[in-house]
């Protein structure tokens, strides 16, 4: 990837056509199988014992207003781990993703769903109050034409969430093409702080934050350096990133954490 020096996000210079993006996916992709979700749970439960910390899946409803609830949207939704935890604190939730796997994931644990490529929203304006982006505009080949039509969808007063690697995590600096978030050419830009403020305020959000998080990357990145890949004992792999959670925390505390989560308003 290639770092812009004015807004210090990197870039995929040739990225693969749209129609060619799509081999480079799992079948799962994005989706918490059984197996990996009992990992995943295990290292969340190790990651609050030695950081009093959890998942950033359980962090962003703590975000979000507790009075006027009301409909909020979930682009690429995966297995539905966020649309639950909004759900569970009295939000209305529509599912969307444009995966079959993820819609039988949803469909499975009984959230309300619907197939939707994240790059063209099919909904009427002013149709939610809140929008939740996770782990999404990565992916997307316009994110500003994309957050243009998703602001439209918000009504005055919505919030946007959006959860991304950040281009400016210390694991990056140290890890460069086997940090764990690179995940090339899946991923094709890799957000700084400035630009995703930048971008938000293009399109017409006011009050944007941002915040660094972080999740598991320390010890997934120097397994991937270390094997070249992220091949061999998974299992052993999420031992690592739990041992070396400190490491994760530590840069979230200097500002550099593994991911970004910014929150806007459309005024």
């Amino acid at each position: 990837m290639a770092r812009c020096n004015t807004c210090e996000s990197y870039f995929i210079l040739d990225p693969p056509d749209k129609e060619d993006l799509g081999k480079f996916y799992p079948r799962s992709a994005g989706v918490y199988n059984d197996a990996y979700g009992t990992r995943r749970r295990i290292v969340s439960s190790i990651n609050g014992l030695v950081c009093g910390h959890r998942c950033i899946y359980d962090d962003i409803p703590r975000m979000l207003p507790r009075e006027g609830h009301s409909f909020a949207l979930d682009v690429g939704a995966g297995a539905g781990l966020l649309s639950t935890l909004l759900s569970s604190i009295g939000w209305s939730v529509l599912s969307s993703d444009s995966s079959s796997y993820a819609l039988e994931s949803l469909k499975k644990n009984e959230l309300r769903c619907i197939r939707s490529n994240a790059e063209l929203p099919p909904f009427r304006d002013e149709a939610f109050d809140l929008v939740i982006m996770s782990q999404v505009i990565e992916h997307l080949y316009a994110p500003r034409e994309s957050l243009v039509k998703y602001f439209r969808t918000l009504k005055h007063g919505g919030i946007i969430v959006i959860g991304t690697p950040n281009g400016a995590s210390l694991s990056h600096a140290l890890f460069g093409p086997y940090w764990t978030e690179s995940s090339v050419p899946r991923h094709l830009t890799i957000f700084s702080s400035r630009r995703l403020r930048a971008l938000l305020g293009e399109v017409g959000f006011s009050h944007v934050t941002i915040s660094t998080t972080f999740h598991p990357s320390f010890g997934r990145s120097l397994w991937d350096a270390s094997h070249r890949s992220d091949s061999g004992s998974h299992t052993l792999r999420d031992l690592l990133a739990a041992g070396l959670l400190p490491l994760d925390m530590l840069s979230k505390m200097l500002g550099r954490g593994n991911g970004l989560v910014a929150t806007a308003v459309k005024s």
